[in-house]
């Protein structure tokens, strides 16, 4: 059942990245994509909220299918290179406006993974910790969606390298094991408080 909900939802993914190779992210509707795919529109809200919901986890889709992506070089090189191949909707989520804008909506999902389970000590060291994580964090999002915008002008393996270069000495190693495991587990979620 879970692998059926998840190729249906990857079904829609997939059909919204091959309506932005022709139309404007903002502009793209529930019914447009309910027309690519053939499918009830029950079908459609059985899944996904809005068309911003989906716009999110298209977005996210790839990322939350293995995290330990995240903590190797080769794994943000994966990633960058999936993001290529589907560059008519990347080069455009930047623009995304309105509710689920990827920035903000990254940012939170990113900041609820890491302040879990990477802040870890003392209070003063914690928050030292929370400032480099929040450096970091804000950094990497804002280089990815300039990278977007500029049609991923730099190669994925000059992009993949800064970002994991970047990262604060507390988080070379795979600081959450617990996080992506739960995720993978099926108890992930999209929404997320500020």
């Amino acid at each position: 059942m879970v692998r059926e909900a998840k190729d249906t939802k990857m079904r829609f993914a997939n059909a919204l990245f091959e309506l932005c190779e022709t139309k404007d992210i903002n502009k793209i509707t529930v019914s447009d994509v309910l027309r690519a795919t053939r499918a009830a529109k029950q079908t459609f809200y059985n899944h996904f909220k809005d068309i911003n919901d989906l716009i999110f986890f298209a977005s996210m889709a790839h990322f939350e299918e293995d995290y330990a992506r995240f903590y190797t070089e080769q794994g943000c090189l994966d990633i960058f290179n999936y993001v290529k191949k589907h560059r008519a909707f990347f080069r455009q989520l930047p623009r995304h406006e309105g509710q689920n804008c990827f920035r903000e909506t990254h940012l939170a999902w990113l900041k609820s993974i890491y302040y879990t389970e990477a802040l870890q000590g003392e209070p003063c060291e914690v928050s030292m910790q929370k400032h480099q994580l929040d450096a970091y964090l804000y950094g990497i999002v804002d280089l990815f969606m300039d990278w977007c915008t500029s049609d991923m002008a730099w190669s994925p393996e000059a992009i993949a390298k800064v970002i994991f270069d970047s990262k604060p000495p507390f988080l070379h190693c795979d600081p959450l094991p617990d996080a992506h495991l739960k995720r993978a587990s099926g108890t992930s979620t999209y929404a997320f408080e500020s």
